[in-house]
């Protein structure tokens, strides 16, 4: 950390080992790549300080699996979704739980992926009910939204507008403040992992076969 590049070729130099968990099923960086938050099977979330690896503190609270740990803008708070079906919303510095979303409201089933709006006044949370829920951050829930098919896999956040992956293959785009103006993009011939805005506003979505649509 970090990589650098020579002849065209990625060379990756002084890594580190965070070994804590057993089956990690995430790992998610603040933006200027000091904290480092890492969720298992556990049912645990593990907070380390990247440059010297160090366990910074252990969470627990969730019953299942932690699936999904995403931070807000600033990093001053993150969220998590689990297989228990709740999505928690965390104190960074603190390591301490603010607010709860029961099992009842928005989700089913487990929680798959979660996203700040890009203000963060809104959290975002998929789930394998096929619903997206849109939350406040005290726990409130605001809406839910369905369109997919099948498993909601991945979120990302650009203004208004909110993309989400499934395993129906499709990406769906959501306008927060006008649900007619939904637009469903279908292309992929697998399961869509992962999709992501650029500050331009460019949307990438990749699935589990070798294929990324822009």
């Amino acid at each position: 950390i970090p990589p650098k590049q020579s002849n065209n070729k990625l060379v990756i130099f002084n890594l580190r080992r965070f070994v804590e968990h057993c089956c990690v099923n995430l790992c998610t960086l603040t933006w200027d790549c000091q904290i480092l938050l890492t969720g298992s099977d556990d049912n645990s979330i593990c907070i380390w300080k990247v440059a010297n690896g160090k366990l910074l503190a252990r969470l627990k609270g969730h019953t299942g699996p932690v699936r999904a740990c995403a931070f807000n803008t600033n990093c001053d708070w993150f969220a998590s979704g689990s297989h228990d079906r709740t999505v928690r919303v965390w104190d960074t510095a603190r390591a301490s739980c603010l607010n709860i979303l029961s099992p009842s409201t928005p989700h089913s089933l487990t929680v798959e992926t979660v996203c700040f709006s890009h203000d963060s006044k809104l959290l975002v949370s998929g789930s394998w009910d096929y619903s997206l829920a849109l939350s406040s951050q005290s726990g409130n829930l605001l809406k839910t939204l369905y369109g997919h098919q099948n498993v909601i896999k991945t979120i990302n956040s650009l203004s208004v507008s909110q993309a989400t992956g499934s395993w129906d293959y499709s990406v769906i785009v959501w306008h927060l403040q006008n649900e007619k103006r939904r637009k469903t993009l279908i292309g992929h011939s697998g399961n869509v992992s992962c999709v992501a805005f650029s500050q331009l506003g460019m949307l990438v979505s990749v699935t589990v076969k070798p294929q990324v649509c822009t």
